[in-house]
């Protein structure tokens, strides 16, 4: 929208009247006071401002738009018809005018200018959304790279237990196959595809990243015995961990409700890092 400012009711409808046929939106004021106070509730593309008129004369009113956030960057004409030498067409320019038209005003170059302004504002507008849009893809990419960062943590720390844990039943077996033991055999094979199975689950949600990250996991709750729980994942740490010593007194003696597999690593969490801060 465009703005026209002019204390002469005679100017203000020959302008309006001529931009409006070029389908310009237009809105008027008759003084630099009316003109500051609309200026403050709308927002106009270009304001054509006459320079002599009572009370604020068109520099201050120009003066007083450039200290207005909102406004500071609107296109400002301004039309002089006495005010015509250089250091008053400076001073325009100088109080934060964009153009200087001198009276009468030639209406084909009025529209002109008018014209390239408005294509000065689009141009602007496109560019501004494009830097808007910019800056949130640079944000999401950061978000996204701090995602995969806490993604490879997570996975690290969760899948690093039972690999490690697989890894000393292996050993174990191949110690139990030279001495021919048959049952500790099937037994350390037994825990060995427990864990196995542990892995094969834990790698299936953290591959998920979406479930991770709206908190969608789904959680199997049953009965399940908690000693029996605490007793495998000592048995786990001790094998991922030879050089501490990881010891469970005392007993629940009940089943507990829950998600079994879910509890199961919160323990081996809390166990891994309390041996990683442990003085050994």
């Amino acid at each position: 929208m465009i703005l026209i400012v002019d204390d002469t009711p005679e100017n203000l409808i020959s302008l309006k009247s001529v931009l409006e046929k070029h389908d310009f939106e237009v809105d008027t004021a008759s003084s630099g006071e009316e003109a500051l106070k609309k200026v403050l509730k709308n927002s106009y593309v270009l304001i054509i401002l006459d320079v002599q008129m009572p009370g604020m004369d068109g520099f201050e009113v120009a003066e007083a738009i450039s200290g207005y956030s909102k406004a500071k960057e609107t296109a400002i004409i301004f039309l002089s018809a006495a005010n015509t030498e250089f250091k008053f067409i400076a001073k325009g320019y100088s109080s934060g005018g964009l153009d200087y038209i001198t009276k009468p005003v030639d209406m084909n170059i009025l529209l002109l200018k008018v014209k390239t302004f408005y294509r000065i504002y689009e141009q602007n507008r496109k560019l501004n959304e494009m830097q808007k849009t910019l800056l949130e893809e640079i944000e999401f990419r950061k978000e996204a790279e701090r995602k995969k960062d806490e993604f490879i943590s997570i996975a690290s720390h969760e899948l690093k237990t039972p690999l490690t844990s697989v890894k000393g039943y292996v050993q174990l077996l191949e110690r139990s196959v030279n001495k021919g033991d048959t049952e500790t055999v099937k037994k350390h094979l037994a825990k060995a595809q427990i864990q196995l199975e542990k892995l094969n689950s834990l790698i299936a949600d953290l591959l998920d990243i979406s479930k991770i990250e709206s908190g969608k996991l789904k959680f199997n709750k049953q009965d399940f015995n908690i000693d029996q729980l605490l007793e495998n994942v000592t048995e786990v740490m001790h094998q991922s961990n030879p050089g501490f010593t990881i010891k469970k007194t005392g007993t629940v003696g009940c089943d507990i409700y829950g998600d079994e597999m879910r509890i199961e690593q919160v323990v081996v969490n809390f166990l891994t890092n309390a041996i990683k801060y442990s003085p050994g």
